[in-house]
C-alpha cells in the first residue's frame, strides 16, 4: 500500500484561502459557509481547496487552528496574572484592551 505524500502548498494561496475561509466561517455558520464562496474570494479553484485540505471540515479546522495560534501569539499572558487588588486588575485590563484594539485597527 502506497503512503500518501503531503501536498506542497503555495504560501500565498494558503494565506488567501485562510483569510477567505476565516471571513466566510465568521459571517456564516459552518453548514451555510460555501466552499465556492471561499474559493472565489481566495481567487483559487474549488478543486485546489480540496486538494490542499481534503474536505470542508479540514479547512474549517485549519482556520480554527490558525485563529487559535494567532490569539496565543498575540495575547500578553501577564495581563492575566491576578494582582492583589481589583483596581490594578481593571486598569491593567483596560489599558491592554485599548492597545489591542488600536493594534488590530491598524492592520
Amino acid at each position: 500500500m502506497a503512503v500518501k505524500q503531503p501536498v506542497p502548498k503555495d504560501p500565498a494561496k494558503v494565506e488567501r484561502i485562510m483569510h477567505a475561509a476565516m471571513h466566510t466561517f465568521a459571517v456564516s455558520d459552518y453548514r451555510d459557509a460555501k466552499t465556492d464562496v471561499i474559493a472565489s474570494a481566495a481567487t483559487v479553484s474549488k478543486g485546489l481547496l480540496f486538494h490542499y485540505y481534503g474536505s470542508k471540515q479540514r479547512l474549517y479546522l485549519a482556520t480554527v487552528q490558525l485563529a487559535t495560534d494567532t490569539i496565543i501569539a498575540t495575547i500578553n499572558q501577564q495581563v492575566f496574572d491576578v494582582p492583589d487588588d481589583l483596581v490594578t486588575l481593571m486598569v491593567r485590563s483596560a489599558r491592554y484592551k485599548a492597545r489591542l484594539v488600536k493594534t488590530t485597527r491598524m492592520k
